[in-house]
């Protein structure tokens, strides 16, 4: 069975409270060297000789094409000798287009490449950067290294017996590569008459060789320094995003997740920055559009498909602007103008778990917002870095949409606001009872303080199969019986706390809890909504108990509805009522209204 190893990788800059800068990144399933190797239609080994950035008017981006002499061909239709790739993304004097985990090429550099075509049959990396591997020289032993062009460690397998290589001796890797072609040629010819009907360009159709072009070119994929970012906030303006979730693999067709994600980056207090949820879109892309859109499915065939699930997830790319800058603490920045998030297809196997998509999207929308990773080290000591969503790995911890502080401190430096904010305070006192066997799912509430607020439990427990997750969710399934006592501590972004006692009791007869309870006039009906309700329910009303009337139940809605007049009922006008239930002699806890 694969065991599902994905991280956010292949970022060059992380962003720095001091020195603000865009980074690139991308969500993969690591891919095993034999799945790469069968999944491209070229292999090569070479140097790059020159890279030039171009707006394409056609495309309205920035393409890079990257000339590279071939030394030796390992896979694929090709003799030594001059190709050109042509690559989403670059930059021009007064352009600039970042594709998440875009190829990063210099000059000399001597590379191992697997390739695959665009629809055109220009020559491109395969897998957007996971087919991009550097030849170095080991210090240590003299001999030629191949270093897959990320600033990221080696990771852990994807299978048990297969290898997924970050850096290794190049000699080792290549004759692996050829024994891999030689030993599963049918697949590797399948492959190739899949694609077949695509022409294969040694030169782009849309390249002109002669000097950089355009409005001042330069080397590809750097970045427009020192940063990006939207200034639509400043004025207290909002950035739409639309979604096409045509083929998103979760109930709510990736809507949900989307706007979790939105929600969560646009409500971080002393940050200006907002966006909304625009509507469905059925289109998308790394292509600019004139929209902002998160689409599933790589509706433009942009990402390689997945093999074996592993591969590209998901990706994300700005294009920007020097038309519009701005200095912020010193440092100057250009305006985005459009940002997209793309989602590949092919990839339920990982992101039909709505709380896993929630964290990608989240992680993903992120950087179009300009923002880097906290952090690239698999070993990262501070709590702090390694604890963002916006950390290279992905943490899959069921914190959802969630943002962390380092999070929120990244977004307060790119879009500063007021800070002042009011008394952090925490609102949830008693918890419902919890049935053995039976999920348990529980959202602790506060209000106000400086968001993210990050709960953590600093006493007592909670039952085997129950936990509470640093967005403040107790959710779980347990088996135990009993009541677990233990203290809760919330802390805000300040770094104000409050502790908290809590008590969650586990039975198999459960007491009855209420959420709210509304008294409706003009249709005289008084509803209350909870949990371990049923039809035999006595309620209470300031104290005392309601006589002759009758109590509806419906299951579906965990509501209990009484009619009459407000007299009849118990209630009072124009004052707190206090409402209570009482079942088989136990009774809930009290709501007001």
């Amino acid at each position: 069975m694969r065991r599902r190893i994905w991280t956010f990788r292949f970022v060059i800059l992380a962003l720095a409270l001091t020195a603000p800068a865009v980074a690139s990144a991308m969500t993969v399933v690591p891919i095993a060297d034999d799945d790469l190797t069968l999944s491209v239609r070229v292999i090569i080994e070479g140097r790059v000789e020159k890279m030039e950035s171009r707006l394409n008017p056609s495309r309205l981006a920035v393409v890079t094409f990257v000339t590279v002499r071939v030394d030796r061909v390992l896979k694929g239709p090709l003799e030594p000798g001059v190709i050109v790739l042509r690559q989403m993304g670059g930059r021009t004097d007064d352009h600039a287009t970042e594709i998440s985990g875009a190829p990063r090429f210099e000059p000399g550099q001597l590379v191992v490449l697997f390739l695959n075509t665009d629809h055109d049959g220009a020559l491109r990396v395969a897998h957007v950067s996971l087919g991009h591997y550097r030849v170095e020289i080991d210090p240590a032993t003299g001999r030629r290294l191949v270093v897959r062009a990320a600033d990221v460690a080696a990771l852990e397998s994807v299978a048990a017996k297969s290898r997924v290589t970050d850096i290794g001796y190049e000699d080792e890797f290549l004759v692996a590569v050829e024994s891999t072609l030689a030993t599963r040629r049918d697949e590797a010819d399948a492959y190739a008459s899949r694609v077949a009907d695509v022409p294969m360009r040694t030169i782009p159709p849309d390249y002109l060789p002669g000097p950089n072009r355009g409005d001042g070119a330069s080397p590809a994929f750097t970045y427009l320094q020192p940063g990006f970012r939207w200034f639509e906030p400043d004025a207290g303006g909002s950035i739409p995003y639309r979604l096409n979730g045509r083929f998103a693999p979760t109930p709510t067709r990736g809507l949900d997740e989307a706007k979790s994600a939105i929600a969560t980056w646009s409500t971080v207090s002393g940050s200006r920055f907002v966006a909304s949820y625009a509507g469905s879109s059925s289109g998308g892309g790394l292509r600019p559009n004139g929209l902002n859109e998160i689409a599933f499915g790589d509706p433009l065939g942009e990402i390689d498909d997945p093999v074996n699930c592993s591969g590209i997830v998901a990706t994300s790319g700005v294009t920007a602007t020097s038309a519009r800058s701005t200095v912020i603490n010193g440092q100057r920045f250009v305006g985005i103008t459009e940002a997209d998030v793309v989602v590949n297809n092919g990839f339920d196997c990982v992101l039909s778990d709505p709380i896993l998509l929630a964290e990608v999207l989240t992680h993903e929308f992120g950087h179009t917002l300009a923002l880097g990773h906290s952090s690239e080290r698999t070993t990262e000591p501070s709590a702090k870095l390694r604890d963002a969503t916006m950390y290279f790995i992905a943490h899959n911890d069921g914190r959802r949409s969630s943002i962390r502080i380092d999070d929120s401190e990244a977004v307060r430096l790119l879009y500063p606001a007021d800070l002042s904010s009011k008394p952090l305070s925490l609102l949830s006192g008693t918890l419902p009872d919890a049935r053995p066997g039976i999920p348990y799912a529980v959202d602790l509430r506060a209000e106000d303080g400086l968001t993210p607020r990050v709960w953590e439990m600093v006493a007592g427990s909670l039952p085997d199969g129950v936990r509470l997750t640093q967005d403040g969710r107790i959710g779980g399934t347990t088996s135990s019986v009993g009541t677990f006592a233990f203290t809760v501590r919330l802390e805000d972004a300040r770094g104000a706390e409050i502790d908290r006692a809590f008590a969650l009791r586990v039975s198999n007869e459960p007491a009855p809890f209420l959420l709210r309870a509304a008294y409706k006039s003009a249709s005289q009906k008084l509803q209350i909504t909870g949990v371990h309700l049923s039809p035999s329910a006595q309620v209470i009303v300031n104290g005392v108990t309601v006589d002759g009337t009758a109590v509806r139940y419906s299951a579906s809605k965990g509501r209990l509805t009484l009619r009459g007049s407000q007299a009849a009922l118990g209630l009072v006008a124009n004052r707190p009522n206090t409402i209570e239930v009482s079942i088989d002699g136990q009774r809930s806890n009290a709501v007001s209204f």
